[in-house]
């Protein structure tokens, strides 16, 4: 007996589902308009290291920021040199103000009438007469800073002239010292000899050729005394 035909089903024709590209995440687009990402180390990040390790102005400091900005939006290497640079100029930072604190600390102050109140570390070409201070100096020294103290505490030198130096040209240290030593010998009647320990001598600071070239040109004249002293012995 023959097949009979299939009855015709009462619904359409299914067809697959058609093929559609793979759609991007919401809010993205589907082309990519952005400039391909930079590729090498980002310049500014090598220059703050460079100036972090040789402060100058602390442009590293600036350097690294600007790296860093670059780097955020480029995607080049180089973020750990910037930071770097960074942390090297904040030490810097650190040890200059840290500087800064200790010398204002270390510094002998003074009154208003000129009279050393504290004792602390004074330049040499900042000593006044009646300046007292504790040192280890001989005739025609040259020195850079002594530690200065007020006369009533216990002191083994004390400045009774300040005398300028003549010339305009530097003579030379033996010859300065001889005209140092001149000036001062003129001047030892300011200090009054009733006040002398046997042991005292006759020092003083000349200028060098540094000091000079600086406008430091003033010749220091002394009383040195081996045993410390307390008070002026000046008259």
């Amino acid at each position: 007996m023959p097949e009979q035909p299939a009855a015709p089903s009462p619904y359409p024709p299914s067809y697959p589902a058609p093929a559609y590209p793979q759609q991007p995440p919401w809010g993205q687009s589907a082309y990519d308009y952005s400039p391909p990402p930079k590729t090498g180390t980002n310049g500014f990040s090598i220059a703050a290291l460079i100036f972090g390790i040789l402060p100058i102005c602390f442009l590293g400091v600036v350097f690294a920021i600007v790296a860093l900005v670059q780097i955020s939006r480029s995607r080049q290497k180089g973020k750990g040199l910037a930071i770097a640079g960074l942390v090297l100029n904040g030490l810097w930072i650190i040890g200059l103000v840290t500087a800064v604190v200790i010398g204002a600390l270390s510094t002998a102050d003074r009154n208003k009438a000129g009279a050393i109140t504290s004792g602390g570390r004074l330049s040499v070409a900042e000593l006044r007469v009646g300046d007292c201070f504790n040192g280890d100096s001989s005739p025609g020294s040259m020195t850079a800073s002594v530690d200065a103290v007020p006369c009533s505490e216990l002191h083994d030198e004390e400045v009774f002239a300040v005398i300028p130096t003549a010339g305009d040209t530097f003579p030379g240290d033996s010859s300065m010292s001889k005209q140092a030593g001149g000036a001062c010998v003129a001047q030892k009647d300011r200090v009054d000899g009733r006040l002398l320990p046997e042991t005292a001598q006759l020092h003083w600071y000349q200028p060098s050729q540094q000091m000079w070239d600086q406008h430091h040109r003033n010749v220091i004249c002394m009383v040195y005394m081996p045993v410390k002293h307390i008070g002026s012995v000046r008259k």
